[in-house]
């Protein structure tokens, strides 16, 4: 078998200009501000082998050679302001603010912004907290990769095997909808001699997998707020000892992500009332277009990427770390060494997923999906102990994951 060779070039030019430095002199502080611009741009190009291109019967799925470049003008703002300093249970509080503003010129023109605080309520406790709108651009390979063979597994519905909602065994056929769904389907192009026996059970269908130059940023809201305690304890077990507690609540919208095959089938047959008029040129109808006219079935399906719906979740994290002289704490001497421990974990109350726009939101937690970086246990947790001694480092680190169930 000769060499496969693909090439892949990604290239980024940036521009970038800042100013940055102190305004004025508060009564509690320096205002400093920070202001800049910067361009960039980033071109990609693929070009798959030979044989990968044409299709190599006995290896490879068929994939396109492509090219494209995305570009940005951005122009950003910050500003750290003191509020108030050295007062009884107000030791410092300091506000910082900031925003982009920023150009694409694919998808138009894009707003984030941030707001956070911190208040040192005194020398060993800490509150902080704030709110944050982020956006993710789309990446080249999302906005430009070319068209990929491959091959979707349509969900079977029932104990026949059958999956297709044109197949005769399936209530899509026979329910209160047979007439129009037998009508969307002969005009899919499944041929009329076979419409009314049309049963199949081979549930893999060629699909083409694509970017798309329509794409938008995914939009990101963030709250959070927490605590830092960092105690001053008289004692050699704890020393450096720090302690943090934070809430977050995510949600994310526009969400960027492969449409998914059984989804566009589904939505397509309204099977989740996506087209009640059964119309052939539905949005998801015309992803599926036409079918063989040898069999019936569904071939070469369109499953780009596009903004979905997104996602929400909250929780908890929580982090300690402290610091213990053995030495010291058990009198065996000040060649004993010392122990870091530091423990970090996670109370996650909810993942919820929105497949498509105006979609209810379907709950995550606790489950092995793998959607949007999953699974998603309620309760993680990293342990991290060493021993430092003699200018060597020995140590031991677990984790722990809660119990998970299968998303379904």
């Amino acid at each position: 078998m000769p060499e496969i060779t693909d090439r892949t070039n990604i290239t980024q030019d940036v521009v970038n200009a800042d100013l940055q430095g102190t305004l004025w002199e508060l009564p509690a502080g320096e205002l400093k501000f920070a202001l800049g611009a910067d361009y960039r741009v980033i071109s990609f190009e693929s070009k798959p082998d030979a044989a990968i291109q044409s299709g190599d019967p006995f290896t490879f799925n068929p994939q396109a050679p492509t090219r494209g470049s995305s570009s940005v003008n951005e122009l950003f703002g910050e500003l750290l302001i003191p509020i108030i300093k050295d007062v009884p249970f107000f030791e410092a509080v300091n506000l910082d603010i900031a925003a982009r503003y920023s150009d694409y010129n694919l998808s138009g023109g894009t707003n984030t912004y941030k707001g956070d605080i911190d208040w040192s309520v005194t020398d060993t406790w800490r509150l902080r907290g704030g709110y944050e709108r982020a956006i993710r651009a789309p990446s080249v390979n999302e906005l430009f990769s070319g068209a990929s063979t491959y091959y979707a597994n349509r969900t079977v519905q029932n104990s026949s095997g059958a999956s297709d909602p044109c197949d005769i065994r399936l209530p899509t056929r026979t329910g209160a909808d047979a007439a129009q769904v037998r009508a969307l389907c002969l005009a899919q192009g499944l041929p009329p001699g076979i419409i009314d026996t049309y049963a199949t059970n081979d549930n893999q269908v060629p699909a083409i997998k694509t970017g798309s130059t329509l794409l938008r940023p995914e939009k990101g809201d963030t709250f959070t707020g927490g605590t830092v305690w960092q105690p001053e304890l008289d004692t050699p077990w704890f020393q450096n000892a720090q302690v943090s507690v934070d809430y977050y609540n995510i949600r994310v919208r526009d969400a960027i992500s492969q449409l998914d095959f059984n989804t566009i089938v589904d939505k397509c047959f309204n099977i989740d009332g996506s087209n009640p008029s059964y119309s052939v040129t539905n949005f998801y109808c015309g992803l599926i277009g036409t079918r063989s006219q040898n069999n019936g079935q569904m071939v070469n399906v369109q499953t780009p990427f596009a903004n979905t719906g997104g996602f929400k979740t909250a929780g908890v994290d929580v982090e300690a770390n402290w610091l213990t002289d053995i030495g010291e704490a058990t009198g065996w001497g000040s060649d004993s060494g010392m122990l870091s421990t530091s423990i970090n974990g996670n109370f996650q109350d909810y993942f919820k997923q929105q497949i498509l726009p105006n979609q209810p939101y379907q709950e995550l937690g606790q489950t092995l999906s793998t959607a949007v970086g999953g699974p998603y246990p309620k309760y993680t947790t990293v342990t991290k102990v060493t021993y430092h001694n003699f200018g060597a480092d020995i140590g031991l680190r677990w984790r722990f994951i809660g119990g998970l169930k299968d998303a379904s």
